[in-house]
């Protein structure tokens, strides 16, 4: 079983941002089996490198949409967002035998996962919701 699991609670009521959380967690569970299992540097660059992509094509997604419904909130989850990526940025460069330096990565990515997915997107649902 993943070490993360969506679950339909975790639903911003968007198909298409529902699904690419969905994504986020797959990516994620990659990433965790790659550190945990040091396989290799290949393999631990090109799911970083996915991870990456993908989180900023989502973001586009995610900002647009909160723009269109004017949320209040969107400077701040913008900025949630943009430490997201500097983040990865920063982790990015590490060899994936760095035990220590994988297991931060791993660690941002899942906080961030409970924290920004599961909580703050919850927000701008529920925001969509009254303006509804």
């Amino acid at each position: 079983m993943p070490l993360l699991q969506w679950h339909d609670t975790y639903s911003v009521n968007n198909e298409l941002i529902d699904g690419q959380h969905k994504v986020l967690f797959e990516l994620f569970g990659k990433l965790y089996d790659i550190c945990m299992s040091k396989e290799n540097d290949v393999a631990y660059g090109s799911v970083v490198d996915e991870l990456y992509a993908y989180a900023s094509d989502h973001f586009r997604t995610e900002q647009i949409h909160m723009s269109e419904m004017h949320y209040p909130g969107f400077q701040q989850h913008l900025q949630q967002h943009d430490e997201f990526t500097r983040k990865i940025v920063e982790l990015k460069s590490v060899s994936e035998s760095d035990d220590e330096l994988c297991l931060d990565l791993v660690v941002h990515v899942a906080s961030w996962i409970y924290d920004h997915v599961i909580a703050e997107d919850k927000k701008f649902a529920e925001y969509g919701a009254c303006e509804r």
